[in-house]
Protein backbone atom coordinates (compact mmCIF):
# COMPACT_ATOMS: atom_id res chain seq x y z
CA UNK A 1 0.00 0.00 0.00
CA UNK A 2 1.18 3.54 -0.96
CA UNK A 3 0.13 6.88 0.05
CA UNK A 4 0.26 10.01 2.24
CA UNK A 5 -1.33 8.91 5.06
CA UNK A 6 -3.66 6.48 4.12
CA UNK A 7 -5.66 7.41 7.15
CA UNK A 8 -8.68 5.72 6.16
CA UNK A 9 -6.97 2.53 7.04
CA UNK A 10 -7.09 3.51 10.42
CA UNK A 11 -10.53 1.73 11.26
CA UNK A 12 -11.02 -0.73 13.60
CA UNK A 13 -12.27 -3.40 10.49
CA UNK A 14 -8.88 -2.24 8.29
CA UNK A 15 -6.79 -2.85 10.63
CA UNK A 16 -8.52 -6.48 11.29
CA UNK A 17 -8.34 -7.11 7.27
CA UNK A 18 -4.55 -6.31 7.62
CA UNK A 19 -4.02 -8.64 10.16
CA UNK A 20 -5.61 -11.44 8.98
CA UNK A 21 -4.21 -11.23 5.34
CA UNK A 22 -0.65 -11.01 7.14
CA UNK A 23 -1.98 -14.08 9.35
CA UNK A 24 -2.13 -15.81 6.60
CA UNK A 25 1.22 -15.63 5.49
CA UNK A 26 1.15 -13.04 3.18
CA UNK A 27 3.77 -9.93 2.71
CA UNK A 28 2.01 -6.69 3.43
CA UNK A 29 4.36 -3.41 2.49
CA UNK A 30 2.83 -0.34 3.80
CA UNK A 31 4.85 2.89 2.35
CA UNK A 32 3.09 6.72 3.59
CA UNK A 33 4.94 9.95 3.64
CA UNK A 34 7.26 10.93 6.12
CA UNK A 35 6.12 14.43 8.05
CA UNK A 36 9.32 16.48 7.02
CA UNK A 37 8.67 15.16 3.03
CA UNK A 38 9.92 18.09 1.17
CA UNK A 39 7.09 18.66 -0.84
CA UNK A 40 4.20 17.59 1.66
CA UNK A 41 2.75 20.95 0.96
CA UNK A 42 2.95 21.03 -2.45
CA UNK A 43 0.51 18.16 -2.57
CA UNK A 44 -2.00 19.51 0.02
CA UNK A 45 -4.87 22.21 -1.10
CA UNK A 46 -5.88 23.99 1.43
CA UNK A 47 -8.62 25.79 -0.65
CA UNK A 48 -10.10 22.38 -0.81
CA UNK A 49 -12.51 20.66 2.18
CA UNK A 50 -10.89 18.85 4.90
CA UNK A 51 -7.77 19.58 3.41
CA UNK A 52 -5.32 21.37 5.97
CA UNK A 53 -1.33 21.15 5.88
CA UNK A 54 -0.46 20.61 9.80
CA UNK A 55 -3.69 18.34 10.25
CA UNK A 56 -2.50 15.85 7.40
CA UNK A 57 0.85 16.29 9.02
CA UNK A 58 -0.46 14.90 12.35
CA UNK A 59 -2.23 12.28 10.28
CA UNK A 60 0.70 10.96 8.91
CA UNK A 61 2.48 10.81 12.49
CA UNK A 62 -1.08 9.09 13.98
CA UNK A 63 -1.07 6.34 10.98
CA UNK A 64 3.09 5.96 11.20
CA UNK A 65 2.62 4.74 14.87
CA UNK A 66 -1.08 2.84 13.91
CA UNK A 67 1.12 0.63 11.27
CA UNK A 68 4.03 0.12 13.26
CA UNK A 69 1.75 -1.41 16.31
CA UNK A 70 0.08 -3.20 13.87
CA UNK A 71 3.36 -4.60 12.01
CA UNK A 72 4.71 -5.25 15.94
CA UNK A 73 1.30 -7.87 15.88
CA UNK A 74 2.63 -9.47 13.45
CA UNK A 75 6.22 -9.71 11.41
CA UNK A 76 4.83 -10.11 7.70
CA UNK A 77 3.95 -6.35 8.06
CA UNK A 78 6.28 -4.09 7.27
CA UNK A 79 6.03 0.03 7.30
CA UNK A 80 8.78 2.84 5.70
CA UNK A 81 7.82 6.20 5.37
CA UNK A 82 9.02 8.28 2.28
CA UNK A 83 11.96 10.76 2.49
CA UNK A 84 12.88 10.81 -1.20
CA UNK A 85 11.26 10.33 -4.51
CA UNK A 86 7.84 11.22 -5.72
CA UNK A 87 4.00 10.11 -5.12
CA UNK A 88 1.46 10.67 -7.32
CA UNK A 89 -1.41 8.27 -6.28
CA UNK A 90 -2.41 5.83 -3.48
CA UNK A 91 -2.11 2.69 -3.83
CA UNK A 92 -3.46 -0.83 -3.23
CA UNK A 93 -1.22 -3.64 -4.84
CA UNK A 94 -2.35 -7.40 -5.15
CA UNK A 95 -0.55 -10.21 -7.43
CA UNK A 96 -4.16 -10.05 -9.25
CA UNK A 97 -4.45 -6.14 -9.67
CA UNK A 98 -3.41 -2.94 -8.55
CA UNK A 99 -5.76 -0.02 -7.32
CA UNK A 100 -4.44 3.70 -7.99
CA UNK A 101 -6.35 6.49 -6.60
CA UNK A 102 -4.94 9.50 -8.86
CA UNK A 103 -3.35 12.39 -6.59
CA UNK A 104 -5.07 15.57 -8.08
CA UNK A 105 -4.06 19.19 -6.87
CA UNK A 106 -7.41 20.35 -7.76
CA UNK A 107 -9.65 17.55 -6.51
CA UNK A 108 -10.07 15.66 -2.87
CA UNK A 109 -8.79 12.00 -2.98
CA UNK A 110 -12.98 11.47 -2.84
CA UNK A 111 -13.48 13.19 -6.31
CA UNK A 112 -10.28 11.57 -7.94
CA UNK A 113 -10.04 8.77 -10.86
CA UNK A 114 -9.89 5.28 -9.08
CA UNK A 115 -7.83 3.64 -11.88
CA UNK A 116 -7.92 0.37 -11.94
CA UNK A 117 -5.08 -2.58 -13.47
CA UNK A 118 -4.95 -6.30 -13.79
CA UNK A 119 -1.77 -7.84 -13.04
CA UNK A 120 0.11 -8.84 -16.02
CA UNK A 121 -0.82 -5.67 -17.66
CA UNK A 122 1.83 -3.20 -18.67
CA UNK A 123 -0.22 -0.53 -16.25
CA UNK A 124 -0.05 -2.91 -13.42
CA UNK A 125 3.62 -3.38 -14.26
CA UNK A 126 4.84 0.38 -13.81
CA UNK A 127 2.84 1.03 -10.55
CA UNK A 128 4.38 -2.16 -9.41
CA UNK A 129 7.79 -1.07 -10.24
CA UNK A 130 6.90 2.51 -8.67
CA UNK A 131 6.25 0.79 -5.77
CA UNK A 132 9.27 -1.28 -5.47
CA UNK A 133 11.66 1.77 -6.41
CA UNK A 134 10.53 3.72 -3.78
CA UNK A 135 10.56 1.06 -1.10
CA UNK A 136 14.14 0.31 -1.75
CA UNK A 137 15.04 3.90 -1.93
CA UNK A 138 13.54 4.19 1.90
CA UNK A 139 14.37 1.31 3.31
CA UNK A 140 16.17 3.46 6.23
CA UNK A 141 12.83 5.17 6.86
Amino acid sequence: MLGISLSSWSRKSSSEALLKIAKSNCKVRILILHEDYIALNHLINNELPAQDFSSTKKEINDMFEHFNKLSGDNPNIKVRQIQNGAIHFQLILTDQEALCLQYLYSRTGSDSPLLRYPAGSPLYDAVRDEFNTLWELNKDN
